[in-house]
């Protein structure tokens, strides 16, 4: 792992993580690099979401091959804490408007556990990068696009600007 200063943490949104399991071009390399950085956290309710995704005969070689996946990477699975939660209802106060409602309750868990964690949020879900200059939230969204681990140097995760 690669030591610049405070501890990187990134929170892979269910999208990233279906792109693995799909086997998409780069989608590995994303979790090799990220992995060398910092720590990889994938949320409960990203795990959970992952039942509804694809044939019901393929939901446990997914979660086998997320299984291997955890023990190459050191991937940690995250609950969301109780204050998380109530900041989510803080987000949805200010974007339910402008939401998808089919993704509404996950898409604001996993955002408000990564503002509240000072995380990089990693997704390809443009939605999400309208809320990175929203100064209500009381920090600036560090959101990234997957691309953006593989192309930019380390020094970009010791700032808190977007690459975006």
């Amino acid at each position: 792992m690669i030591h610049s200063g405070a501890r990187k943490i990134f929170i892979f949104d269910t999208c990233v993580i279906i792109d693995y399991l799909k086997d998409e071009k780069n989608a590995a390399d994303v979790f090799a690099r990220a992995s060398e950085i910092g720590e990889i956290h994938i949320t409960i309710i990203s795990l959970l979401e992952l039942y509804g995704y694809g044939s019901k005969n393929k939901v446990k070689e997914d979660f086998q091959k997320l299984e291997d996946l955890q023990k190459s990477y050191n991937i940690k699975f995250v609950s969301i804490p109780e204050q998380a939660q109530d900041f989510a209802l803080t987000i949805a106060e200010y974007h339910y408007a402008h939401w998808d409602n089919e993704s509404i309750v996950t898409d604001f868990l996993i955002l408000s556990y990564g503002i509240r964690e000072n995380t990089f949020l990693v997704t390809e879900d443009k939605k999400w990068f309208k809320l990175i200059d929203d100064n209500r939230l009381g920090r600036r969204l560090r959101i990234l696009h997957p691309a953006d681990i593989i192309e930019n140097p380390v020094e970009l995760f010791n700032s808190n600007e977007n690459p975006r």
